[in-house]
């Protein structure tokens, strides 16, 4: 039993550390031969756990057959860049940092390496010469304004031995560390002059984050710009932002809920696990919750939820708040930083669905389009054309009207309050132009979960949609369209029900609370 213990114990931190490996590297990807060498595991062991994490849409291939980050977790990252103070709340108070010291504002966090904290947030004044750091980026604690902050929290009781000084001013020992926590202390924030880095000087104070995780808001400048005099006025700045914080971070707790358990099934395999828990800590960043509620969310049996709880603790996937809490941890929110960065800052739906798009094109044979619906108007975003000579072509970046053909009705039927307001303008002699039975339609459309558009819009085209939703919201549609000529009800209803299962998966995928599939 015990062996089996550590074997899920140990499958878990592998796992976790394959997806740091990918996370570490977007958008490039790694090769398995690579990623084993990297990692010191065997190629097997992560070929298999690759393959498993990419059934699960957290790892994705590239070009060259190369594993990158998946759709998944690009999309649970952004979920928790939105709901979790440490970003939500952090990002417009840095803003005010920075603008205030016309120096660069950095949050980061410790990591269960206690030599090592992670940059969540870094807020660059537009200056041409400036600090800058890559969110995501890991510091060593032991040097630099932002990591001796946060060890003024944690002490140096954990810290190695010998320590490897980025800079000659660096601390070579624990001992050197203390030193210069002392002098935080008696000055009320950490003061550190070419620490990290030998041309930039920073300013610090530290706090906690909860009882497993420690912060520090730092602000750094080029080193030839430092002034002393102007020390205390900026540590009371950082004061001031770090209260602030803090008290949103109070504010997340009171407002913390329960898990959403998973519908019931089978126990899902390991990594399937881990995507729930990812899911639930990305959904609920601060949950209140007992082990039954956890093993419910998890859908496994308590015994395996404990074991990777423990896994998850150790490797900094989950902390522990204030009142037995669970919260996301150091290692999560070092992902969400690290996928906020750069060209992934913004979830691009056409992106994150384009290996759906693409089976469903494959399926199908016919042309394959994605729209996306803001509350009034819906756009088609991305289309895979179909492999037939003759086939019907869709155009990208145009508005569809919502009361002619598939895409437009499978979305109006779950909005259909909107009906009072659209004017229903013929856009063929098929369109439908009766309110009253437009109205039905679109309730029959709702009943079964898909729409048809037979030359309402343009003539002689065949639409069948089906929609898609993130946390029960009306986002968009899926559709596949086939010149009218070559439809007939068998196909028809075949076409409905591989459409439906595709727009289920999307849902799927860009939602943070469970939902049911359809099959």
């Amino acid at each position: 039993m015990a062996t089996s213990d550590q074997q899920a114990h140990g499958g878990a931190i592998e796992v976790l550390a394959i997806m740091n490996a990918l996370v570490s590297r977007a958008p490039q990807g790694w090769g398995v031969r690579e990623l084993a060498d990297h990692l010191g595991s065997s190629r097997s062991t992560v070929n298999r756990a690759l393959a498993s994490l990419a059934e699960h849409r957290l790892a994705g291939q590239a070009s060259g057959g190369l594993y990158t980050v998946g759709p998944r977790l690009r999309v649970l990252s952004a979920a928790l860049r939105h709901r979790h103070p440490l970003f939500a709340a952090a990002g417009p108070l840095l803003d005010g940092l920075r603008d205030a010291t016309q120096a660069t504002a950095v949050l980061s966090v410790s990591t269960p390496d206690p030599s090592r904290c992670t940059v969540l947030l870094c807020r660059e004044p537009m200056v041409p010469v400036r600090y800058t750091l890559r969110p995501g980026t890991q510091l060593p604690s032991y040097a630099g304004a932002a990591g001796l902050a946060i060890l003024t929290r944690l002490g140096t009781a954990a810290l190695p031995p010998k320590l490897d000084p980025p800079t000659p001013s660096s601390p070579r020992t624990p001992d050197g560390v203390a030193e210069l926590l002392t002098a935080a202390e008696r000055r009320g924030g950490v003061v550190s002059i070419g620490k990290h880095i030998p041309d930039a000087a920073g300013v610090a104070q530290g706090f906690r984050v909860n009882q497993g995780m420690a912060g520090s808001i730092s602000v750094s400048r080029p080193r030839v710009e430092f002034d002393d005099a102007q020390v205390d006025d900026t540590l009371a700045l950082i004061s001031q932002t770090i209260g602030e914080l803090t008290a949103a971070l109070a504010h997340g707790r009171r407002q913390a809920r329960a898990l959403v358990p998973f519908h019931s099934g089978p126990e899902p395999t390991l990594i399937g696990r881990i995507t729930r828990l990812i899911t639930c800590l990305c959904a609920v960043p601060t949950a209140v919750t007992t082990a039954a509620d956890l093993a419910a969310a998890v859908g496994a049996r308590s015994v395996a939820t404990e074991r990777l709880v423990r896994a998850a603790e150790a490797s900094g996937l989950l902390s522990w708040d204030d009142d037995a809490a669970l919260a996301a941890g150091p290692l999560l929110l070092g992902w969400a930083a690290a996928l906020a960065a750069g060209a992934e800052a913004e979830l691009d739906l056409a992106d994150l669905a384009a290996e759906e798009l693409a089976r469903l094109a494959a399926d199908t044979g016919e042309t394959v389009g994605l729209a996306t619906f803001d509350g009034s108007r819906a756009r088609l975003v991305a289309t895979v054309p179909g492999r037939e000579a003759i086939r019907y072509v869709l155009e990208t970046g145009v508005e569809v009207p919502l009361h002619a053909g598939a895409i437009g009705k499978s979305i109006l039927a779950y909005v259909p309050e909107l009906l009072e307001s659209i004017e229903l303008v013929p856009l063929t002699e098929r369109t439908q132009v009766d309110k009253a039975g437009l109205r039905a339609e679109l309730a029959r459309i709702a009943a079964r979960g898909w729409a048809i558009g037979e030359g309402e819009r343009i003539s002689e085209a065949y639409g069948i949609a089906a929609p898609f939703f993130i946390d029960r919201r009306i986002r968009g549609a899926v559709t596949v369209t086939v010149p009218r000529h070559r439809m007939d009800p068998d196909r028809s209803d075949q076409t409905a029900r591989v459409v439906r299962q595709a727009a289920s998966r999307l849902t799927s995928l860009f939602s943070t609370e469970p939902v049911a599939h359809v099959r």
